[in-house]
Order: structure tokens, then C-alpha cells, then sequence
């Protein structure tokens, strides 16, 4: 059994999930690494062609770094910000920082140990909490604990799977993130270290890369080895489908404390998009169903590193508009072939369809989406950049530096509304009851708790909607368009307080 964590400084705050190298560069002068490339910062075009080779690397860089990061602390403050939550931070080869080795040296470009100190210390002065995402699914094939495993180092090669024909076993397709032996109690101990090397200098929540993935006894000995340091740290995993599918049971266990709510957000895209209820229903209606306990701590994703950008979404073009051929951001489904996919003519496409002024329709589903995963059970997370109109089709145009000088002021000030509305409502919204009704035009979303009621009236609909709710005593704390609990505007929305 884990050690029971008592997570109530979570309940009701709003995220942000940065690419650390991605986010806002200081002044300090790192010098270049061999076979590093740097990117100017306004070139916000990714290098998306494979090498001569055909092989797809990840080697540029902007050098985004906790420095940067830290000196904007008051920004995100100013949206209502609680929890910070980086990506991969430790040195690797690649600029996604997934392909690690043993995740306790920050990489030179991102920063040092103690900037990643000090980070926690001027984060927590501010009541920002701290979230670092770490990988025990794998290791990057040239990390140096891997090198010596394929050389015969035996301490090591226990931490992999090695075949007789001396080959190895793989995550996925990605020849280059070899697969650990999760079981093995030396690399189970070397999960321990690294796991208490980020708590011991300020983390507040793990995030679990591919935590769907992970097996039961690590996700133990990673729970406890964090609450042996601080009994208070929140353990959040990578999950893509439902936490109550019979064959995911460490959502009820003391295992994890709450998964990335990916089903909500398709189901939120593809009813503001298709008026498709059926599809709304049904996935609400199973994460309706994880204990409550959970849902409190769900990860409602505005966006993240492994999908195009909320307003690419919910343009809608190229996106897929059938349930049942997978989730709205498989947009790989043209391309795809038997055991294989057009990956360059899937990527030139992302290229020309990455970057665009967008329709006020457009616009309009962005403010109604936002403010939908303001009022579910959970923590909102901001994908860094959503807030200011930020897009980009899947990895890697979802991944460009962000547009400091060149915001969408108008975005902006909604999420700073909207994070107002929240923490002004949280005796609400934290903890309180959840239900909804939904047509193919209108959502009625409700909160309960001892304190009061939230209610949610969105009209994704071009005429006016006169809902009839049958109520008084009530103070409107939140609204979109000229919209009234009498009458909610053609897109527009309306958020009361009884």
C-alpha cells in the first residue's frame, strides 16, 4: 500500500503545463552543445522535414530555461494560475526531453539545479504549486545508462528487455526509447532517487509520463518514495481513454490521484463542433462515474504537447468528425496505411494548415470550450500560449516558442475573467456535485455544494436561447456575449451563482 497523501491545497486550482524550452528565455549565456541546433525565437516554423537519412530528429532548441520561466511567475498569476507544471527538464538528446537517461541532471540549456530551487521557492512565495513531469516507461536509446546495457554492462542491462538475438524491446514505433523493466528492484530504486531528487528541491506533483503504462508495484514504490519526503504531493497520470475501464485499476487504488481528462476535452470539441450529443453524453457520463474522491483532481487539458492546439480543434479542418474511428485529434487517418503511415505528406499537410487567422466562429466555440472545463470537476490545465491564441497542428507545430509581444490581448483577458470567476467560486467548484443536460445547441452544467449552486448555460447556436431555469436570489458572475439567465446570445454563455 501507498502512503495516504492528503491533497486538499490542490482542490480547486488552475493549471499550466510550459515546455520549459519553449516559454520565455532569460539573458543568461549558455554555450552551444555539439549537435545542437538554436533556433531564433520569432522563428516560430518547427523543423518538421526529416534528415537526409529520413529519419525525424528533434536536435533544435530555443533555449527557453528556468530563468525565464521564473521571471514570469506575475503573469501567470495574473491568470489565476496555482499549479505550474513543466515538461522534462533533465539533459537529453532530443528537444522534447522524453528520450532521458537518469533524470537528475537539468539540462545546461533549461538550467541548473538550484534555478530549478529557486523556481519552487519564488513559485510557492506566490502560491504556485509545482508540477515536473518524469518517464520510467523508458530511456532514450544514446543515454548513457542504456549505452552501457547494450554494451553488456550487467548492472544495467537487467533494466531493459534484451532479446537471445541481442535486440531490444521498444515503446511503440520509437526505436529510440527502449522499453524498462519496471519489476527490476534496482531500477525500481533508481525510480526512488529520482523521484526524491525533484520532491527534496520543491516539486509539489509528479506527472507520469505514460502512467497508463506503468506497473502497479512501481507506481507504489513512486508514491511512497515522494510522501516519505512530503506526505502532500500529488500524483497525476498520462492516461488517453477512461479510468474506469476494467483493465485500469490504479485509479482505484491509492496508486494515482487523477489522470488527464483527454476523453472530456474530445467530447467538449466535437459537440461544439458536430452538435454531437450522443458522443457528450456518453463520455461525461463515464468520468461522471470515477469516484468523487478523483475527480477532483482531474487534469482537464486546454490543449497539450501530444495534440494540435484547442483553436486548430476546434476550427475543425482535418480533424476526425467519427467517434468511433478514434478521438477528434487523430487527424493521421488519411495517411495512415496497413502497418504504416504517410508521415512526410501527413507533416507537410500539418505545415500548411498549422498557422491562420481563424473565423470569429472559431473564436466563439474557443470561449465556450474554456469556460465548459472552468466549471467540470477537476483542474483546468492551460497548454502555455492557449491563452493568447497560440496554434499549430499535432508535434511538432504544437510546440512553438511562445509569442511574447505578439499576444491576443482579447484571449487573454477572457482566461483572466474566467480565472477570477473560479477562485471567487471555489467553495463551489472545488469539491462540489456535477450534472448536466445537453441538446445538440445547448449545455446546462451545475455544481452543488453546501454553499450554493454554479450553474453553466452555454447556446452553441447562432440564434438566441431563452432557457428556462425558474429561478431568483441569483447574481450572474460570469458571462460571454450580451447573455442573461433570460436569455443566453448566439454563442454566448452565462455562468450565475444561487
Amino acid at each position: 500500500m501507498s502512503i495516504q497523501a492528503n491533497l486538499q491545497k490542490f482542490e480547486g486550482r488552475i493549471g499550466y503545463q510550459v515546455i520549459v524550452d519553449r516559454f520565455c528565455k532569460s539573458s543568461r549565456n549558455v554555450p552551444d552543445i555539439p549537435g545542437r541546433k538554436t533556433k531564433d525565437w520569432q522563428d516560430f516554423i518547427p523543423d518538421w522535414e526529416p534528415d537526409s537519412d529520413g529519419v525525424y530528429r528533434n536536435k533544435y532548441f530555443y533555449k527557453g530555461d528556468l530563468k525565464g520561466l521564473t521571471s514570469k511567475l506575475d503573469y501567470l498569476k495574473e491568470l489565476g494560475i496555482g499549479l505550474l507544471i513543466l515538461g522534462p527538464i533533465s539533459e537529453t538528446e532530443e528537444n522534447h526531453h522524453y528520450d532521458v537517461g537518469g533524470q537528475m541532471k537539468i539540462d545546461p540549456y533549461i538550467g541548473t539545479e538550484e534555478d530549478f530551487k529557486n523556481l519552487c521557492y519564488e513559485a510557492h512565495k506566490r502560491d504556485i504549486l509545482i508540477g515536473v513531469d518524469l518517464i520510467f516507461n523508458h530511456m532514450g536509446y544514446n543515454s548513457e545508462i542504456f549505452q552501457k546495457a547494450l554494451h553488456g554492462d550487467e548492472k544495467y542491462r537487467k533494466w531493459f528487455y534484451f532479446n537471445p538475438d541481442g535486440s531490444y524491446q521498444y515503446w511503440y514505433d520509437f526505436k529510440n526509447m527502449p522499453l524498462c523493466n519496471q519489476r527490476h528492484p534496482d531500477f525500481q530504486n533508481h525510480a526512488r532517487e529520482v523521484v526524491q531528487f525533484y520532491v527534496q528541491n520543491g516539486a509539489d506533483m509528479l506527472r507520469l509520463d505514460l502512467g497508463e503504462n506503468l506497473d502497479g508495484e512501481l507506481q507504489h514504490v513512486i508514491a511512497n518514495s515522494a510522501r516519505e519526503i512530503n506526505p502532500e504531493v500529488l500524483i497525476i497520470n498520462e492516461r488517453w481513454e477512461h479510468a474506469n475501464r476494467d483493465d485500469n485499476y490504479d485509479y482505484y487504488t491509492d496508486m494515482a490521484d487523477g489522470v488527464m481528462n483527454y476523453p472530456g476535452l474530445d467530447a467538449i470539441i466535437i459537440w461544439l463542433v458536430d452538435n454531437n450529443v450522443a458522443h457528450f453524453q456518453y463520455n461525461m457520463d463515464r468520468i461522471s462515474r470515477y469516484p468523487k474522491e478523483k475527480q477532483k483532481f482531474l487534469w482537464n487539458p486546454l490543449g497539450s504537447h501530444d495534440i494540435p492546439r484547442i483553436l486548430n480543434l476546434l476550427h475543425g479542418e482535418g480533424i476526425n468528425h467519427n467517434p468511433f474511428a478514434g478521438r477528434s485529434w487523430h487527424l493521421e487517418i488519411p495517411w495512415e496505411k496497413p502497418n504504416d503511415c504517410d508521415t512526410y505528406g501527413f507533416r507537410k499537410w500539418e505545415s500548411e494548415h498549422s498557422y491562420r487567422q481563424f473565423p470569429e466562429i472559431t473564436r466563439k466555440r474557443f470561449f465556450l470550450a474554456s469556460t465548459i472545463e472552468y466549471i467540470m470537476p477537476g483542474i483546468p490545465v492551460i497548454y502555455y500560449g492557449t491563452e493568447v491564441g497560440m496554434s499549430g497542428q499535432k508535434d511538432p507545430f504544437c510546440r512553438c516558442p511562445y509569442p511574447w509581444g505578439y499576444e491576443d490581448l482579447v484571449l487573454r483577458n477572457h482566461f483572466v475573467k474566467l480565472g477570477k470567476m473560479k477562485l471567487e467560486n471555489n467553495d463551489i467548484l472545488a469539491r462540489g456535485e456535477w450534472d448536466w443536460q445537453v441538446t445538440p445547441t445547448t449545455l446546462k452544467m451545475y455544481r452543488r455544494s453546501e454553499a450554493g449552486t454554479i450553474g453553466l448555460i452555454v447556446n452553441n447556436s447562432p440564434n438566441d436561447f431563452y432557457p428556462n431555469e425558474n429561478i431568483s436570489n441569483y447574481k450572474e458572475v460570469f458571462s460571454i456575449g450580451e447573455s442573461s439567465v433570460n436569455k443566453v446570445a448566439p454563442y454566448g454563455a452565462i455562468i450565475y451563482r444561487v
